[in-house]
């Protein structure tokens, strides 16, 4: 079982750690082998099957020594070599020409990783073609050349039964591996498309996506939004510096986040953030107060410079007959009539 959760435990980014199950994949591969060279008695490749595993254990010095590259070479060097001897001495039938095929996957594969981590590699599409053409060239050899071992039927089918299983659990593995990365790289890029670089909470495409969404799931007759705006927000910038009201807009987003417990929280632009609650759940009057109390307290501390901020804050209740749009747009006519009343308030 440690054995199966280290070998689906997927490093994607990391070589050396794709090399260390690589290695034991192919250490386990030939260990399965060697059992059936035994139990048939085929002495050649018993040998040469030994030496591989060997080998192979010999080599996991140069993936901790981190000379990957010299390790895939030697390794895919000697899978050609074991091919090409298993294919000489029991022929075509035996099915070892499909370790070229299990290599095709792990080339490419290798080749990302390899690239993410800036170590120098090989052409994905020339290594194929060249195991392709190795491949080929020995089956083609052995269909006009008698094998060197002649053995029963029997024995060929299962072990040509044998490395089918190994060319498919291999693939598969790799399939799998590729399967991950891309389910990796999607969340990735799905969470940087809706989050806002500066502040790490929702942009306005996550904002507008979720207003959008309660319309077509019929949820928008018991929520409410809030548009929140930092007064006088140029000050911070004109007196301290963009950095300064960096630092302001990330304060803000935090305590709008912690204090907003269950409602929907992105940047709207600039200074402005829009809040997304539901009712009879949250009281949008009471909890929009609680959010203007919180950033007026909080003292701003900015190159030993404390700073107070105020907000000011334009509520909308759904009503019926609203687009997403007339919503939204209730909600900035809230905040602008909080604007106009003296800043620092709560308008619903």
């Amino acid at each position: 079982m440690r054995i199966i959760r280290f070998l689906m435990d997927y490093y994607l980014d990391d070589p050396y750690q794709i090399a260390r199950r690589e290695n034991l994949v192919i250490v386990l591969a030939h260990f399965f082998l060697l059992i059936f060279f035994l139990v048939f008695n085929i002495p050649v490749l018993i040998y040469f099957d030994v030496f591989s595993i060997i080998f192979y254990i010999a080599m996991r010095a140069l993936i901790e020594t981190r000379k990957i590259l010299l390790y895939e070479i030697l390794t895919y060097s000697q899978v050609l070599v074991f091919m090409t001897i298993g294919s000489v001495f029991l022929g075509n039938r035996a099915g070892f020409f499909f370790y070229t095929m299990i290599l095709m996957p792990l080339t490419f594969f290798l080749n990302y990783a390899f690239r993410r981590d800036n170590i120098r590699s090989f052409h994905p599409i020339s290594v194929s073609l060249g195991l392709l053409v190795i491949g080929l060239a020995v089956s083609s050899y052995m269909d006009v050349h008698k094998p060197i071992i002649k053995e029963v039927s029997i024995v060929l089918i299962l072990l040509y039964s044998l490395n089918v299983i190994f060319a498919f659990i291999g693939i598969a593995y790799y399939m799998m591996m590729f399967l991950e990365m891309t389910k990796k790289y999607e969340g990735i890029w799905a969470s940087r498309a809706e989050t806002d670089n500066l502040t790490r909470i929702g942009n306005r495409y996550f904002l507008d996506t979720k207003i959008h969404n309660l319309f077509e799931n019929n949820e928008v007759e018991k929520s409410w939004i809030a548009m929140l705006d930092i007064d006088d927000f140029k000050k911070f910038n004109d007196t301290y510096g963009h950095d300064c009201g960096d630092y302001v807009l990330r304060r803000v987003s935090y305590i709008i986040k912690e204090t907003c417990h269950g409602c929907t929280v992105g940047r709207w632009g600039g200074e402005e953030f829009l809040i997304i609650g539901s009712e009879p759940e949250d009281d949008p009057k009471k909890i929009m107060e609680t959010v203007r109390n919180n950033i007026y307290k909080e003292n701003f501390i900015y190159e030993k410079q404390i700073m107070h901020v105020t907000v000011t804050i334009g509520a909308a209740r759904y009503e019926d007959g609203d687009t997403v749009e007339s919503w939204i747009k209730m909600a900035d006519s809230k905040n602008y009539e909080g604007k106009n009343q003296g800043k620092n308030c709560v308008i619903l």
